[in-house]
């Protein structure tokens, strides 16, 4: 009788245990699949979010071109006779694939065999490769440039709105001038810049590929600067110190080689042999003062480089187109 009220006792307590053995199981069952829903839920949330960022970029990409797009708009109405001297050029960077455009004036040569001169302009900070059709009074500064006998005039965009000379700017105006000598017989080269153009103009100049190189005869800088350090120094303009930051990752004191890496002074050695340049420097310029542009002609005299230097009582603006002929007259005229 004793046995079986203990069997009894014990069945009561293994029903209990069992019970609560099959409660933790549904239990950590629920939580098991709890956990698996909050995982493809952030799963999910996280491929939505990668597709947000990537629609994002997307936008921020197509929002520039737009502005691009706007800026070429305004410049064709602004120069409602550029159809006529300009042919739009686009390409895909050999650099990064990047698509770009580049502008030639004029848009064919009537004696396309004769030997060619081309003329690579560099446009300033914050601006496009349509600067020179846009500058000037009456006649804008292209058509003073290809008004030269069989002359041409590629401007190249290498970056806007601010590359300060980066790696793929370099490639991008390389690839683009090679694309004019493959198409005329360029037998001079002469590499024109105003403000930022006209502090990589002469950088470039100096680094250019041998089968360029060998061709430039003549540089022009127009309100530039050979020390690019010094520049982000003395200039007064915040912008331009904004954007030489982003540029360069940094200022002078953080980021020295990469600001010595892109200024002219750097590479004069390496300059080709028997190029001249002419030097515009503008007296009342705060943007890029006056003795950054005394700072290059030095240079160039102490390195036996034939140099003119041009100065103008002005701001930090476009001179006179009088002015750029001048300094194109020089340095292509052929050497003393």
């Amino acid at each position: 009788m004793l046995l079986s009220t203990h069997n009894e006792s014990s069945k009561h307590l293994t029903r209990p245990k069992q019970e609560i053995s099959g409660l933790k199981k549904r239990l950590l069952l629920a939580l098991l699949v709890v956990s698996c829903l909050l995982n493809a839920a952030g799963i999910t949330f996280f491929v939505l979010f990668l597709n947000s960022e990537s629609h994002n970029k997307s936008l921020k990409r197509n929002f520039k071109r737009q502005l691009t797009d706007l800026e070429i708009v305004r410049a064709e109405a602004n120069q409602a006779n550029s159809s006529a001297i300009l042919s739009r050029r686009m390409f895909i960077s050999q650099f990064d694939g990047a698509p770009d455009s580049f502008a030639v004036a004029p848009p064919f040569l009537l004696m396309p065999t004769r030997a060619v001169t081309l003329v690579v302009y560099l446009h300033g900070q914050n601006s496009t490769y349509f600067e020179p059709f846009e500058t000037g009074k009456g006649k804008c500064l292209a058509e003073t440039v290809i008004g030269r006998n069989n002359t041409i005039l590629v401007s190249c965009n290498y970056r806007p709105p601010a590359s300060w000379g980066t790696d793929a700017a370099i490639s991008d105006i390389t690839q683009n001038v090679r694309e004019m000598c493959q198409e005329y017989p360029v037998t001079r080269i002469a590499i024109m810049g105003t403000s930022m153009g006209g502090s990589i103009a002469p950088t470039y100049a100096a680094i250019a590929p041998p089968d360029i190189k060998e061709k430039i005869v003549g540089v022009v800088s127009v309100e530039g600067a050979g020390n690019l350090a010094n520049l982000f120094n003395q200039t007064t303009m915040q912008s331009v110190k904004n954007a030489m930051t982003t540029s360069f990752g940094g200022t002078p004191e953080t980021q020295a080689q990469a600001y010595a890496a892109r200024s002219f002074l750097t590479h004069i050695s390496e300059l080709p042999k028997g190029v001249k340049f002419a030097i515009v420097s503008a007296g009342k310029d705060k943007v890029v003062p006056r003795p950054l542009q005394r700072e290059m002609e030095d240079a160039l005299e102490k390195a036996n480089i034939q140099t003119k230097l041009i100065d103008l009582d002005i701001h930090h603006e476009a001179p006179p187109m009088d002015i750029y002929n001048q300094a194109l007259d020089y340095v292509l005229e052929p050497g003393q």
